[in-house]
C-alpha cells in the first residue's frame, strides 16, 4: 500500500515541507520520528530523493537514508549507499557516493555537502569520458566541487586505461555558465631551453573575458601577461594586452671567461577601444608601446610584425551622417632609436581635424556632382624640435554622360590646396600651393563580360603663394600628365585584369629616345574561385620597353581552408634574378582522428641548387575521444621550437564558451579565428 505524508502540514510551519511516499510509513509519536520503507521517495526544495529506507527525526530536521540512495536536482544527480542530511543547515554526508556534475562523473568514498554551493570529496575518481568503461580517469585524494561554477582536484594522478601517465598537484576546470579555461603548453627551443606556457581565461560577464599569461623560460626567466576583451554589441568594444619579463640571461666575458647575469626588462602594451556615443558620434583609441623593436619576434610571435620600427597611438572622435564625416584626432608616433635601444616620440599630432562631404546628388537644376574633403593639423616634429601647422583641401565636380548603352564618359575638374605655417625650422614664411587637375574617364563595355577603362589625368602645380602655374620649374609645373588603361574580364567566376599607364610628361631639357620608354610596367592579374574548394591567383608584372619580367606572384589552393586542403605559392622579383620564394601549405586528415597541418616557406637560389628555409611549421592533432593531443613544431632560419599540448575536450569546449575568437581577430588579425 502507498502512503503520502506531508510533514509540514502535520507538524507545523517550522518543520521542512516534505512530501514522503512509501509502501510503508510508521510514525513514532514518543520519539517524534518517521520510518519509511519500500520504494521511498521524498521531495523538498526542488530535490528528489529515492531510497529503500529513510528515518526522519522531526525535532532535529534530520534525515537518514539507506539502500540505493539517489538525490536529483538541477545541478546533477548523486547516488550512494547512505545519506545523512540536515534539512535546516542543508549539510549532508554521502557514503560511497557517485554521481555527476555535468560534464564530470565521479565516485568517492565520501562526499560532504557543506551547503548548496560547496561539496568536498575524498579518495575520488573523476572522468568526463562518456563511455561505460572510460578511456581515462583522474584519481584525487581530495576534491572540491561548486555546482555550476568549478571543480578542483588535488594530488591528481591521470590514468589511461588504468595505467598512470602523469601527476598534477592541482587540476581545476569551470563547469558553470561563466566558465573558465586553462591551457598548459610545455615546449622547448634552442634559445630559451625548456618552456612552459600557461594561459588562464575567465568569462567575467556575458560581454567580457580576461586572459592571464604565465610563461616559464629556463634560460630567460618568468614572463607574465594579461589580456582583457569586451564587446557590448553596437555600443562599445575593445581590448587591452600587456606582457612583461625581466630576462635573466647570462653573458660570458671574453677576457675573464666569467658569466654575468643580465637583468634586461622587456615589455609590450597595446590597447584598442571603440565606443558609440550616440547615433552620430563615435570615439575610438589605440595605444601601442614596446620596450624594443624585436620584442614580437621572441615573445609575441603570433604577430605578423616580428620587428617593429614605428609605433602609433591615437585618440579620435568621429561624427558621421549620410552627408558628411567629421573627425578629431590626437596621434603620437614613436620611432625606435638604435643608439639608445628604446622607442622615442618622433611626431605628435595634436589635433588633426578632418572633414569629408560625400558626393552630393544633383538638386535644383545643378547638372553635376560635387566632392569636398580637407584637414588641418598641428604637429610637433621631435627630431627637429619645432611645431608645424599644415592644412589640405580638395574639391571637384564631375558628371557621367552615357553616350550609348555601352559607353560612359566622365569628366572631372578639381582643385586642391596645401598650406603650412612655415617653410622649415628656420624659415617662418607661410607656404600655400595650389594644384589644378582634370580627369577624363571613359568606360566601354564591348560585351557583357568585359570592360575597358581609359582615364586621362592632368595636374598642374602653382608657384608657392601665387595662383600662377609654376611653369619656370624643371617640370613646368606639370605633376601629372598620363593615361591609365585597364581591361577587365568577368567569366565563370574568373576575373582577369590587365593595366598599364603611359606618361606624356617631359621635364625641361629631357630628351626622349623612344616613346615606348614612357610606358609603365604592364600588370596582369587573374583570380579564379569556381567553388569554395578551388582558388587560383596569378599576378605578373612586366616592363614593356625594354621588355623584361619584373615580378611574378602566384597561389593555388585545393580544398577548403577549414578542411582538407593544399596550397602552393611562389614569388619572383627581378631584383633577385636567381631566387624564387616558395610557400607550401598542407592540411589533411589521414584518418577521422588525425589531422596534420604543414606550412613551409623557402627561397630557392642558383637555379634550384640551393634552398634556404625561412619558415617551417608542423601541427599534428589527434582526437582521442574525450582528449585532444597537439604537437606544434616551428623553425625560422636557425630558431627552432616545439610545443606539446594534451587537453580535455571539455577544456576546448570551455574556451569556445569563454573566448570569441572571431571578434578577437578584429584587434589581433593574425590569430586563428577557429
Amino acid at each position: 500500500m502507498l502512503f503520502f505524508y506531508c510533514a509540514g502540514a502535520v507538524f507545523g510551519a517550522e518543520a521542512p515541507d516534505l512530501d514522503i511516499k512509501a509502501e510503508r510509513l510508521v510514525y513514532h509519536d514518543a520519539e517524534s520520528y518517521i520510518i519509511a520503507t519500500g520504494s521511498v521517495t521524498v521531495t523538498w526544495d526542488g530535490k528528489l530523493l529515492t531510497a529503500d529506507k529513510i528515518e526522519f527525526y522531526i525535532d532535529r530536521d534530520f534525515m537518514l537514508a539507506t539502500g540505493s540512495v539517489t538525490v536529483s536536482e538541477n545541478t546533477g544527480a548523486l547516488y550512494g549507499e547512505a545519506l545523512a542530511y540536515d534539512l535546516k543547515s542543508k549539510k549532508g554526508e554521502f557514503t560511497k557516493a557517485r554521481g555527476s556534475f555535468p560534464p564530470w562523473r565521479f565516485s568517492s568514498q565520501k562526499l560532504v555537502r557543506h551547503n548548496e554551493e560547496s561539496n568536498s570529496l575524498s579518495n575520488g575518481i573523476f572522468t568526463n569520458c562518456d563511455l561505460d568503461k572510460p578511456h581515462y580517469y583522474i584519481y584525487s585524494t581530495k576534491a572540491n566541487i561548486k555546482p555550476n561554477k568549478r571543480i578542483t582536484l588535488y594530488n591528481c594522478i591521470f590514468l589511461w586505461n588504468s595505467i598512470p601517465m602523469f601527476y598534477f598537484p592541482v587540476f581545476t576546470q569551470g563547469i558553470g555558465p561563466h566558465r573558465d579555461s586553462i591551457e598548459i603548453q610545455p615546449g622547448f627551443n634552442n634559445e630559451d631551453g625548456i618552456i612552459l606556457k600557461i594561459i588562464y581565461g575567465y568569462k567575467l560577464t556575458d560581454f567580457s573575458y580576461a586572459k592571464l599569461y604565465i610563461d616559464y623560460f629556463s634560460r630567460r626567466g618568468l614572463g607574465k601577461g594579461i589580456e582583457y576583451n569586451y564587446d557590448v554589441p553596437d555600443k562599445l568594444k575593445g581590448t587591452f594586452y600587456g606582457y612583461h619579463i625581466k630576462e635573466t640571461t647570462y653573458q660570458k666575458d671574453a677576457l675573464t671567461n666569467l658569466e654575468t647575469s643580465t637583468q634586461k626588462e622587456r615589455w609590450n602594451m597595446r590597447s584598442y577601444y571603440w565606443h558609440r556615443l550616440d547615433l552620430a558620434w563615435t570615439g575610438q583609441a589605440e595605444l601601442n608601446f614596446n620596450s624594443d623593436k624585436t620584442f614580437n619576434n621572441q615573445y609575441f610571435q603570433e604577430n605578423w610584425d616580428r620587428t617593429t620600427q614605428d609605433l602609433r597611438s591615437n585618440l579620435s572622435f568621429t561624427r558621421q551622417n549620410g552627408r558628411s564625416n567629421l573627425r578629431f584626432t590626437v596621434e603620437r608616433t614613436d620611432t625606435f632609436n638604435p643608439a639608445l635601444g628604446v622607442f622615442q616620440p618622433s611626431v605628435i599630432t595634436a589635433p588633426k581635424v578632418e572633414y569629408t562631404l560625400f558626393p552630393l546628388t544633383r538638386k535644383k537644376g545643378i547638372p553635376f556632382y560635387t566632392n569636398f574633403s580637407g584637414y588641418i593639423q598641428n604637429q610637433y616634429i621631435n627630431t627637429n624640435d619645432f611645431y608645424l601647422v599644415t592644412a589640405f583641401a580638395d574639391s571637384n565636380i564631375f558628371k557621367d554622360y552615357r553616350i550609348t548603352r555601352n559607353l560612359i564618359f566622365t569628366p572631372k575638374l578639381g582643385l586642391n590646396e596645401t598650406w603650412q605655417n612655415r617653410a622649415s625650422i628656420l624659415d617662418y614664411s607661410q607656404q600655400l600651393t595650389s594644384r589644378y587637375y582634370a580627369d577624363l574617364g571613359l568606360r566601354y563595355r564591348p560585351v557583357y563580360w568585359m570592360d575597358w577603362d581609359l582615364l586621362y589625368s592632368y595636374k598642374l602645380r602653382s608657384v608657392v603663394n601665387s595662383p600662377q602655374v609654376d611653369s619656370e620649374a624643371a617640370d613646368y609645373g606639370e605633376e601629372l600628365k598620363q593615361v591609365y588603361f585597364q581591361n577587365s574580364i568577368y567569366a565563370n567566376k574568373l576575373v582577369l585584369r590587365n593595366s598599364t599607364i603611359y606618361n606624356f610628361h617631359l621635364n625641361r631639357n629631357e630628351i626622349l629616345e623612344d616613346w615606348k620608354l614612357k610606358f609603365s610596367p604592364l600588370v596582369n592579374e587573374l583570380s579564379w574561385l569556381p567553388n569554395p574548394a578551388l582558388y587560383a591567383y596569378l599576378r605578373e608584372e612586366s616592363n614593356i620597353y625594354p621588355h623584361y619580367l619584373n615580378s611574378v606572384q602566384g597561389e593555388l589552393r585545393l580544398g577548403r581552408m577549414d578542411a582538407e586542403s593544399s596550397s602552393l605559392g611562389a614569388f619572383y622579383h627581378s631584383s633577385r634574378p636567381e631566387e624564387l620564394d616558395l610557400n607550401v601549405g598542407l592540411s589533411f586528415w589521414p584518418t577521422s582522428k588525425w589531422r596534420i597541418n604543414y606550412i613551409f616557406r623557402t627561397t630557392a637560389a642558383e637555379n634550384f641548387k640551393k634552398f634556404t628555409t625561412n619558415d617551417e611549421e608542423i601541427r599534428i592533432y589527434r582526437d582521442i575521444h574525450c582528449w585532444e593531443f597537439k604537437v606544434i613544431y616551428r623553425r625560422r632560419q636557425a630558431f627552432e621550437e616545439v610545443y606539446l599540448q594534451v587537453d580535455l575536450k571539455t577544456s576546448a569546449t570551455n574556451r569556445k564558451n569563454v573566448y570569441d575568437k572571431e571578434k578577437e581577430k578584429e584587434f589581433y588579425p593574425w590569430r586563428d579565428g577557429k
